[in-house]
């Protein structure tokens, strides 16, 4: 058997020996096993491996001559293990192929999730996503080939931790799920809304608004952008909802000295409450930062 690992990084074993990663004697002959190890059927033309693996050349010789040194070197890797590397990996009529019984932990992760799909309960998918192990050839991770199997494998275990999720019963066991979602894709926005929701529904409002401010920051740092209309109504919703459920805070405790100067200090934090609910001021002790917060929530004390 052929067992190749792509998820958290690449390695073969057959027959349950392990081929060692200076039994590559090329770069492009590890490049070509793992091309065809995530290709339908483990299966591809030439024409797409030279497209793929040499995307700058066109020379039709040398491109040939190229594709023929990777098999070569990939063939003798697998002999060194006592298979017969030609039987492995074959071609024929201008097509490639990894032949025999092979097994690909990122095609079993796929066919898990659409089995646990097909059997709609928590104990597949949770069956299934314990495969998913790790991110699709990290070492690769700036190769152009690998880029959209990556993407949608990770598209894929990301919806179905959301599907887990809403398979859960408990709140906090649906917010297990979705942090795992986001894990894998911190600026998803839909698993931040389920997340949001689930932590709202175990009356963690606060860790709900946390959840949000962490996408709007994490979305400003890549894209200098904001969560769309959809988040930003959900989270002004459970604002609205705190502030329905809350009573009305103590009156501010009375100053017993007249505040002079600062006016610096008190505009920044004015800014920053336009931005945020929640602000901590931070200082040496007896610097006035108590001092500091009161008078800011006096001249504004609708918006604290």
């Amino acid at each position: 058997m052929l067992s190749i690992r792509l998820l958290g990084g690449f390695a073969v074993h057959i027959d349950g020996t392990e081929l060692p990663d200076d039994g590559w004697r090329l770069r492009k002959a590890r490049a070509l096993v793992k091309l065809l190890a995530t290709a339908p059927g483990n299966r591809m033309h030439r024409e797409q491996a030279y497209a793929l693996l040499w995307p700058d050349k066109d020379d039709a010789r040398a491109l040939n001559n190229n594709l023929h040194q990777a098999v070569y070197a990939a063939r003798r890797a697998f002999d060194a293990t006592g298979a017969d590397g030609s039987a492995i990996l074959a071609l024929r009529d201008d097509v490639l192929s990894l032949n025999g019984d092979v097994v690909v932990d990122a095609v079993e992760l796929e066919s898990a999730i659409a089995a646990a799909r097909a059997d709609g309960g928590a104990p597949a998918y949770e069956a299934a996503l314990a495969r998913a192990t790790g991110e699709l050839l990290p070492e690769d991770r700036y190769e152009d080939w690998t880029t959209a199997r990556r993407d949608a494998l990770r598209e894929l275990v990301t919806a179905a931790y959301l599907e887990l999720a809403a398979l859960r019963e408990l709140p906090d066991d649906a917010a297990e799920a979705l942090q795992q979602a986001l894990v894998l894709d911190p600026l998803d926005e839909r698993a931040t809304r389920c997340l949001m929701r689930a932590y709202a529904d175990a009356g963690r409002r606060q860790r709900a608004l946390e959840t949000f401010e962490h996408l709007r920051s994490a979305l400003r740092d890549a894209y200098a952008a904001d969560p769309d209309e959809e988040t930003r109504r959900l989270y002004r919703e459970l604002l609205a909802a705190g502030d329905a459920e809350e009573p009305a805070g103590a009156p501010l405790p009375l100053a017993l000295t007249s505040f002079i100067g600062r006016e610096r200090e008190l505009g920044e934090v004015a800014r920053l409450l336009g931005r945020t609910r929640l602000l901590t001021i931070t200082g040496p002790g007896g610097s006035g930062k108590t001092r500091l917060a009161l008078e800011a929530a006096a001249r504004d004390q609708g918006d604290v």
